[in-house]
Protein backbone atom coordinates (compact mmCIF):
# COMPACT_ATOMS: atom_id res chain seq x y z
CA UNK A 1 0.00 0.00 0.00
CA UNK A 2 1.22 3.50 -0.75
CA UNK A 3 -0.45 6.12 1.43
CA UNK A 4 0.11 9.39 -0.38
CA UNK A 5 -0.59 12.97 0.61
CA UNK A 6 -3.36 14.89 -1.06
CA UNK A 7 -2.24 17.03 -3.98
CA UNK A 8 -4.18 20.30 -3.55
CA UNK A 9 -5.20 20.92 -7.17
CA UNK A 10 -8.45 21.10 -9.14
CA UNK A 11 -11.40 20.07 -6.93
CA UNK A 12 -9.07 19.63 -3.94
CA UNK A 13 -7.37 23.03 -4.20
CA UNK A 14 -9.04 24.30 -1.02
CA UNK A 15 -7.64 21.49 1.14
CA UNK A 16 -4.30 21.45 2.93
CA UNK A 17 -2.14 18.36 2.41
CA UNK A 18 -1.26 16.41 5.57
CA UNK A 19 1.99 17.17 7.34
CA UNK A 20 4.90 14.78 6.96
CA UNK A 21 4.46 13.79 10.63
CA UNK A 22 0.78 12.93 10.13
CA UNK A 23 1.52 10.93 6.99
CA UNK A 24 4.23 8.95 8.81
CA UNK A 25 1.88 8.30 11.75
CA UNK A 26 -0.82 7.00 9.41
CA UNK A 27 1.69 4.78 7.59
CA UNK A 28 2.85 3.37 10.93
CA UNK A 29 -0.73 2.52 11.91
CA UNK A 30 -1.45 0.92 8.52
CA UNK A 31 1.86 -1.01 8.56
CA UNK A 32 0.47 -3.18 11.37
CA UNK A 33 -2.07 -4.60 8.91
CA UNK A 34 -0.49 -4.28 5.44
CA UNK A 35 3.06 -3.63 4.14
CA UNK A 36 3.70 -0.04 3.08
CA UNK A 37 5.58 1.40 0.11
CA UNK A 38 7.48 4.41 1.34
CA UNK A 39 9.86 4.96 -1.57
CA UNK A 40 7.22 6.06 -4.10
CA UNK A 41 6.30 9.74 -4.19
CA UNK A 42 3.13 9.31 -6.20
CA UNK A 43 1.39 6.29 -7.71
CA UNK A 44 0.86 6.19 -11.43
CA UNK A 45 -2.08 4.61 -13.19
CA UNK A 46 0.26 3.05 -15.76
CA UNK A 47 2.71 1.58 -13.23
CA UNK A 48 3.00 -2.20 -13.31
CA UNK A 49 4.57 -4.59 -10.83
CA UNK A 50 6.32 -4.16 -7.52
CA UNK A 51 9.59 -2.21 -7.36
CA UNK A 52 12.56 -4.50 -6.76
CA UNK A 53 10.85 -7.66 -8.00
Amino acid sequence: MNLMPLIPQADFRGYEPPSRALLEALRARARVHIPQFTHCRQCRADAVGVPGE
